[in-house]
């Protein structure tokens, strides 16, 4: 199990935000996020602190504010939740993974080619 597991939908929500505006205050964040969600104030704190629990955010404090910080790119988690939800249901087997989505979603020709394109590429 990884940290990505352990992340909760409202974490996520909180992690966007501070991947389009790193080195934030709790009070930016909730602004981002309060416009959206209408969460309170705490809920916002209490979220940033199980983050930085979870060793997900750093924060270094500057006068009475803390500056939050992600410690890994939105591409990083996002390959680790991959990696997870791969094993979880596929086994890891890519192959099973994409014949699933075949069967159950419509592609269009444009995305079809741009995956063979990326498939051509990975060979050489």
């Amino acid at each position: 199990m990884t940290f990505v597991d352990k992340i909760s939908d409202a974490e996520w929500e909180v992690l966007e935000v501070l991947w389009k505006h790193n080195n934030s205050t709790a009070s930016d964040v909730f602004n981002y996020l309060d416009s959206q969600r209408g969460w309170k104030k705490n809920t916002v704190k209490t979220l940033l602190s199980r983050l930085v629990e979870k060793e997900i955010l750093t924060y270094k404090q500057e006068g009475r504010s803390y500056i939050y910080s992600v410690r890994y790119s939105k591409e990083e988690c996002r390959q680790m939740k991959n990696k997870v939800f791969l094993d979880k249901f596929y086994k890891g087997g890519v192959k099973d993974l994409f014949a699933s989505f075949l069967k159950t979603e419509e592609i269009s020709k444009s995305d079809l080619e741009d995956l063979k394109k990326m498939l051509d590429n990975m060979d050489k």
